[in-house]
């Protein structure tokens, strides 16, 4: 009975464990009326990354570049059920922090603190 309570316990924990951030990857739209951007969330050289596909606010305009890509996100880490930009999230200041919450395997909500004010926008998945 303890064997078997421990293996089902070690079973979850590792189940659980396994790259969460996995969940994010894909190509994501944003869901907003003040902007239009695509973004990507992938594995680059061990960390996970959000690339510039397209944004256009009307002033700027950004499309993806093979060659030099641009990233908004350049290093999503888990704590607890959010994913926080670790390169934003370790400033000083804490003007500056983006966190990621999985609503739906198709829907994140990403919330970006400016001024300690939170700017709340969902992000579709596209495929």
């Amino acid at each position: 009975m303890k064997k078997s309570s421990v293996l089902i316990i070690l079973s979850m924990l590792f189940s659980c464990s396994n790259d969460d951030a996995e969940q994010l990857y894909g190509t994501w739209r944003v869901d907003s009326k003040f902007y239009k951007a695509k973004y990507e969330i992938l594995e680059v050289e061990n960390k996970v990354k959000a690339k510039i596909k397209y944004y256009n606010d009307d002033t700027t305009v950004i499309k993806e570049d093979a060659v030099n890509p641009r990233y908004i996100l350049n290093n999503l880490l888990q704590k607890e059920n959010v994913f926080v930009d670790a390169v934003s999230g370790a400033t000083t200041s804490n003007e500056y922090i983006t966190e990621i919450k999985p609503k739906h395997k198709d829907t994140l909500e990403v919330i970006t603190h400016l001024m300690n004010k939170p700017l709340k926008e969902l992000w579709i998945r596209i495929n």
